[in-house]
């Protein structure tokens, strides 16, 4: 199987959720295993943009990289962000990214 996983907020509880993705069948599967949130809708009315956490994918049609215009990747402090637009669909985005950590190649 080809596919990634991506950890993010959970928005019913707070802890650590993930979103896993079949880049094969482009299924996504999102989950809790704390308070067994399956993706559904969370009311939270704070009315904030919707976020997604695959790379490299076009959020609203799950064109791959190669189909998407990717502006230049900008940096401030220990985040970056690069503008996008999908090729096939035409949907405007931006991918943050967020520095973790340095790793000694030997």
């Amino acid at each position: 199987m080809s596919g990634s996983i991506d950890y993010f907020d959970c928005p019913k509880c707070g802890e650590q959720a993930t979103r896993e993705q079949d880049h094969t069948t482009c299924e996504i599967t999102t989950s809790c295993s704390k308070c067994d949130w399956r993706g559904e809708d969370i009311d939270n009315n704070d009315n904030e943009k919707q976020c997604f956490n695959c790379f490299n994918y076009c959020p609203k049609c799950n064109a791959g990289e190669n189909d998407i215009e990717w502006g230049d990747k900008e940096w401030g402090g220990n985040s970056a962000w690069q503008d996008a637009t999908c090729n096939k669909c035409g949907c405007e985005f931006q991918e943050v990214y967020e520095y973790k950590f340095t790793e000694i190649k030997e």
